[in-house]
């Protein structure tokens, strides 16, 4: 009973890190937007035409892709588990009735 405990524990530890991880990227990409945002509303019209704005904004929609990749593999992970526990509950309880 105790290794469940602590295998569920050392689960929940590994989700929260996960979680942390993805929640400083996704702090990081709004900081990149914003300064990004800043610089463009602090800059001539001209400027939108050149090259460090495609540039920019090509590296900030493949960040933002990446980070959506991210949570996407951590929901389904997270999916998966929950349904493997569901499972063997079910089959705890169908085992204990009579």
């Amino acid at each position: 009973m105790a290794a469940r405990k602590t295998a569920g524990k050392a689960r929940s530890n590994a989700g929260e890190a996960t979680g942390d991880v993805v929640e400083q990227k996704v702090v990081a990409l709004a900081e990149q937007l914003g300064w990004f945002l800043g610089t463009v509303r602090g800059k001539a019209d001209g400027w939108l035409e050149s090259d460090a704005v495609r540039t920019e904004v090509t590296r900030i929609r493949d960040g933002a892709a990446e980070l959506m990749e991210q949570v996407h593999r951590a929901t389904a992970s997270a999916q998966k588990a929950a349904a493997a526990g569901a499972t063997s509950a079910r089959n705890a309880a169908a085992r204990a009735l009579p």
